[in-house]
């Protein structure tokens, strides 16, 4: 395989949108540093996005004024992450690959991924320099792709739940600290959904534990099927359930509460070959940031205030979390006008 590839990718223009995130440390010209120097600062790097972003630094040192690519998720010719003179920024979905100036990232001849520029943002005076240095960066970067998947890798196993293959809580709560910071960064919505499934101690109690984890995976299974990709689903107890949904306003996490609901009431889980059904059905507390107040705890207070008036008046429903007058000092829940 040759060093140098033009990965070739349907004409666009090669300048990205203004990028939302910091701004790229360090820019301009730069001294060559050793071939240990640049391992130095790859080495630290174990976390993917801050090696992708340090990459990608390295890379803006050689040519301020190109934007710089990385990939370290898959071998394709789609960029992760981006940057120029501006700032970092996640690659946006569906944008078209303008041709690149790039190489591959190997480590004992497996690939890790790739970095690279946009070929024709580099001036001709300068591709040699950048090549080179590409090829040097290329070279070190290896072994801190490899040790980066590893510890993604243990980093993923340690906030999934293992029975039903959801993020456990402590991922819940991560994510949903993540995504309060963003949505009042850039003033969007956010709700949350919980979900807890009826009755679930009486499906133990008559069919046992291990038809309690079919249930479980049961319902993992549908509310993941339902949500969209950008949605984050959890398991957050022991029969408790839990959706993030970034940039969705409250009356329409309603509308996927219910069909969630819906979804859970149809599915069809049979004890034996005498066709004995296990009921299954869920109630559902729903919320959003605006009614917390800005504030998530406050937002998963008022779902799961919600999910137990949902129980109170009968399970197998939805109920919404409304923030009342600040004037006043009590919280109430409404049901969702559609509830049953």
């Amino acid at each position: 395989m040759s060093d140098e590839r033009i990965i070739a990718g349907p004409q666009a223009s090669p300048r990205l949108e203004p990028p939302k995130g910091p701004a790229v440390p360090h820019l301009g010209e730069a001294a060559p540093e050793s071939a240990h120097a640049t391992l130095s600062r790859l080495a630290r790097c174990l976390d993917r996005v801050d090696l992708e972003e340090t990459l990608l630094s390295m890379l803006l040192e050689v040519v301020p004024e190109a934007t710089a690519l990385v990939s370290l998720e898959s071998g394709g010719p789609v960029p992760s992450r981006a940057a120029n003179a501006e700032g970092f920024q996640v690659w946006p979905d569906g944008r078209k690959v303008p041709p690149l100036l790039a190489t591959t990232i190997e480590d004992e001849g497996e690939p890790q991924g790739w970095i690279g520029y946009i070929a024709d943002e580099v001036p001709e005076a300068r591709r040699e320099t950048a090549l080179a240095r590409l090829l040097e960066i290329a070279e070190e970067a290896g072994i801190p792709a490899h040790n980066s998947r590893k510890h993604s890798a243990a980093i993923e196993l340690a906030m999934r739940d293992p029975l039903t293959g959801l993020f456990n809580r402590r991922a819940l709560d991560a994510f949903l600290d993540r995504e309060e910071q963003w949505a009042q960064r850039y003033e969007r919505p956010l709700s949350v959904i919980l979900i807890d499934i009826d009755r679930f101690k009486e499906i133990n109690d008559t069919f046992g534990h291990a038809m309690g984890d079919r249930v479980l995976r049961s319902v993992a299974d549908e509310v993941q099927r339902t949500v969209r990709k950008s949605d984050l689903v959890a398991r957050s107890g022991g029969d408790e359930f839990a959706v993030i949904l970034p940039g969705t306003p409250a009356t329409s996490a309603a509308r996927l509460a219910q069909r969630i609901r819906r979804a859970i009431s149809r599915r069809r889980i049979f004890v034996d070959k005498n066709q004995a059904k296990v009921p299954l059905t869920g109630s559902f507390g729903v919320a959003d940031l605006r009614s917390g107040g800005g504030c998530a705890e406050e937002m998963l207070k008022m779902a799961d205030a919600a999910l137990y008036r949902a129980k109170r008046k009968g399970r197998n429903r939805v109920c919404r979390g409304n923030r009342v007058s600040p004037f006043s000092s009590t919280r109430s829940t409404t049901d969702d006008p559609e509830t049953g």
